[in-house]
């Protein structure tokens, strides 16, 4: 499992800009699982309201993206990820899909 952990209001911006970019760190951190499982401890905020689930696979067979897995267990990849291989986008608290195409 690759997840980004971010707000809807940044979802937005996200959408609008076509993927997730690292912006001005050094790469896009996602978490190997949720907040509340017990092996997650980096990768993805608490307090995040949307969750993205991350094709790998087609990121990079398809766009050539490298993710490395870090010493403390957070995907890294430089990025940007397009939104095609967005898998699924939820709201945390319900775990309702979220259509992108609507934002």
């Amino acid at each position: 499992m690759c997840v980004h952990g971010t707000s809807m209001e940044a979802l937005r911006n996200i959408v609008r800009s076509g993927g997730l970019d690292r912006m001005q760190r050094h790469a896009i951190q996602m978490g190997i699982g949720l907040p509340e499982d017990s092996n997650v401890r980096s990768g993805i905020r608490a307090e995040c309201e949307i969750l993205i689930y991350v094709d790998v696979a087609r990121a990079m067979a398809q766009h050539g993206l490298p993710f490395y897995l870090s010493s403390n267990r957070v995907i890294c990849c430089p990025g940007p990820i397009p939104l095609d291989c967005f898998l699924r986008v939820i709201r945390r608290r319900d775990g309702s899909f979220v259509d992108i195409s609507c934002l």
